[in-house]
């Protein structure tokens, strides 16, 4: 395969696309733009394609929750039996943990060395770090020849390419040009000291920018720099943007909101009103977020709602589809103990078919189950009803239909008892222990029985509605797979609580986004580290208040509040156990200060993914989604200057002024509420909506 002249590797697929973006206008004026456009991810594969097999064969990746599974196993044997189970949040950490250990190449034995090193100064924290070492290595047993993970993918890579000669993966001379990145990881670091030893030219620019960087083939590459000066952790990134100028008088806007939603109504008004009365093409504006998922639901709500195009990075959350989560209501409601509410929480979700469990045509209405079971007096089980509570369910129903024979309705009622001591009866049958594939194949058939796994072919293609479900069976298959997957998941038996937790994790860690949507065509809604490499006329940093961004550095699950000093040694100790190593910068667990620099790294990256001649937007809630009062970020007075004054959300309810709405929806509204007595913004409001009552719906808005 003939390589071309110059790679470009991008960080994600986003900076990618928007490089290629500018590229084509480029070439609209004439240029000519040459080479391969990558990420490091899609470099890694092209690596691992091109290099000679190490002789160990495929290894099969685990990944999501069979990762956490081998991790549980691992803990679980680590702690011995009478050992608390581990908290989902403790696995999490011990997790990252691992990953940042093995990613930067230091083995179990490092990690036990440096428990020891600490014993003395500080006992507990040696401690757990022993156990870790102990979890670490037992997770890497159970990988053996037939399993890798992400890390160790890499480290493969990495030997072979210590293997191989010049001329192996690329011609000698072939250029790579790495831009966009905030940091470099160790393996980053390590894929390009072993390529530019074998003859490659590489060039790094710790920050793209899209406008001095999309420049034709033609033009003479920058001088290579030494990959020992690039940033291993933030605060480097923020040293080399301390020279930038402010942002400039009139470029930056803030204003407040009393509530999330209504925050989120704003920023879909401005949007809307850029587009439509100033022009901007919808892919040149971003909404970005420190964590886009409690938002996600507002957004596309209200993105909806006033019909703007949005190409959301992530999709949104698979929990947040209503058939996932009635799968996991099903789930709940097995693992809680057959327990009324749970059950009727699945079967009152609109999504579950109740016919195979059923007599006749047509299955009683969820609603009606529900009744029928209050009057036979179910509720909670206690004692011995909850070691059995399938046979309590029996027990009553059979009770409440013995009471009910000799009524006129006694017919239904009989069927309505036999369809819901059916459905109890086959999700008690999936509550006894079994290995993790059976477990999967168990639910896998009962899911299917109760039509939420239907072929999504069945379904009519042009349908939005049905395009969500499709994706949404298609996530909750993939779940499925992924907690059956991994060592020991056809061999160890486990308890239908730890295979939901697995469930839930495999969810948390998944998004639905519709198939066809044209990623060119959409506002960009994305979280801050999607930035790297972007570039927009129009920016939103939503959700600046104190609880959100920056982001409060919480207790490790696993070592709990050290503080700073023994993070510090800590990674001292590491870094003594395995020297090859140093130093160890931004690996896990982090100092405070990394943290910090890490927060105020995304802010700055943001601020440059504007443009020159651009806005950018800062807006905060009063209240968090509970309604507790919230003030602002530490990072928002640091704009006054530059945005001037404050400016306030319009209001979401009745609707913003008759003058400023920008829907028919809200025009409408507006004009009931103020000639049904509302106060009117000024007396030329009366009259106005005098006459929007007169038009017919969406005619008035936008006049």
């Amino acid at each position: 395969m003939a390589d071309a002249a110059t790679h470009f590797i991008y960080p994600s697929a986003l900076a990618r696309d928007a490089a290629l973006d500018a590229a084509c206008a480029v070439q609209a004026s004439g240029a000519v733009w040459a080479g391969a456009h990558l990420t490091f991810e899609q470099l890694l594969v092209l690596l691992a394609r091109r290099l000679p097999s190490a002789g160990n064969g495929a290894r099969k990746l685990v990944e999501g929750a069979a990762r956490a599974a081998a991790l549980g196993r691992a803990w679980a044997e680590a702690a011995g039996k009478d050992a608390h189970e581990p908290t989902r949040a403790a696995v999490d950490a011990l997790d990252r943990l691992i990953a940042a250990w093995k990613g930067a190449g230091a083995p179990p034995q490092a990690v036990a060395k440096a428990a020891e090193a600490l014993r003395m100064r500080h006992a507990r924290l040696a401690e757990r770090l022993a156990f870790a070492a102990r979890v670490y290595a037992l997770y890497e047993k159970a990988l053996d020849t037939e399993w890798t993970d992400r890390e160790g993918r890499e480290l493969d890579i990495l030997a072979r390419l210590a293997a191989s000669t010049p001329g192996a993966v690329f011609a000698p001379g072939t250029r790579l040009r790495v831009a966009g990145f905030q940091r470099l990881a160790p393996v980053h670091r390590a894929v390009l000291q072993r390529l530019r030893a074998l003859g490659c030219a590489v060039s790094i620019a710790p920050l793209l920018d899209l406008p001095r960087d999309a420049r034709p083939a033609r033009e003479e590459e920058r001088a290579p720099e030494p990959l020992e000066t690039l940033a291993r952790s933030f605060g480097p990134l923020l040293e080399c943007m301390a020279g930038d100028p402010p942002a400039a008088a009139g470029s930056v806007l803030r204003f407040e909101a009393p509530t999330p939603y209504s925050e989120i109504y704003e920023i879909g008004r401005r949007v809307r009103h850029w587009m439509e009365r100033e022009g901007v093409v919808p892919a040149r504006i971003g909404v970005a977020f420190r964590d886009l998922g409690p938002y996600s639901q507002f957004v596309a709500d209200v993105f909806g709602r006033l019909n703007i195009p949005m190409y959301e990075r992530r999709g949104e959350p698979a929990a947040f589809q209503p058939l996932v989560r009635a799968a996991l209501t099903a789930l709940d409601a097995a693992r809680a103990g057959l327990q009324r509410e749970e059950l009727f929480r699945f079967l009152c979700s609109g999504l579950a078919d109740l016919r195979p469990w059923s007599e006749g045509p047509e299955p009683p209405e969820p609603c009606q189950l529900h009744e029928i079971a209050l009057a036979a007096r179910i509720d909670r089980f206690f004692g011995a009803e909850a070691n059995r509570p399938a046979v309590a369910w029996r027990e009553k129903l059979a009770a409440y239909a013995a009471s009910n024979s000799k009524s006129s309705h006694a017919g239904a009622a009989r069927r309505a008892v036999e369809t819901v001591g059916a459905v109890v009866a086959e999700l008690e049958a999936l509550r006894a222990p079994r290995t993790r594939k059976k477990f999967a194949a168990d639910w896998r058939a009962f899911f299917e029985k109760a039509g939420l796994l239907e072929p999504a072919a069945s379904l009519p293609e042009d349908q939005a509605h049905a395009r969500r479900l499709a994706e949404s069976r298609a996530a909750l298959k993939d779940v499925l797979d992924e907690a059956a997957q991994g060592p020991g998941a056809a061999l160890e038996h486990v308890p239908l609580e730890r295979f939901v937790e697995l469930v839930e994790a495999a969810v948390a860690g998944r998004s639905v986004r519709l198939s066809g949507l044209d990623r060119a065509g959409g506002v960009r809604v994305l979280n801050l580290y999607d930035l790297r490499g972007l570039r927009f006329d129009r920016l939103v940093i939503a959700g600046m208040d104190e609880t959100r961004f920056p982001a409060a550095p919480a207790p490790d699950a696993l070592f709990g509040a050290p503080g700073g000093a023994a993070v510090a040694e800590l990674r001292s100790a590491l870094e003594a156990a395995a020297p090859e190593l140093r130093p160890f910068a931004g690996v896990e667990p982090r100092l405070p200060g990394e943290i910090r620099d890490e927060e105020r790294a995304l802010l700055e990256i943001a601020r440059r993914a504007v443009d020159p001649q651009g806005l950018l937007v800062l807006s905060r809630s009063r209240t968090a989604e509970d309604g507790r009062i919230v003030g602002p970020s530490a990072f928002w007075d640091e704009f006054a200057a530059a945005a001037g004054a404050l400016h306030e959300a319009a209001p979401v309810r009745p609707a913003p002024p008759l003058a400023e709405c920008l829907t028919g929806e809200e025009a409408e509204l507006r004009a009931a509420w103020v000639l049904g007595g509302g106060v009117p913004a000024d007396s030329a409001e009366t009259v106005l909506a005098a006459v929007a009552a007169t038009k017919p719906h969406g005619s008035f808005a936008g006049r």
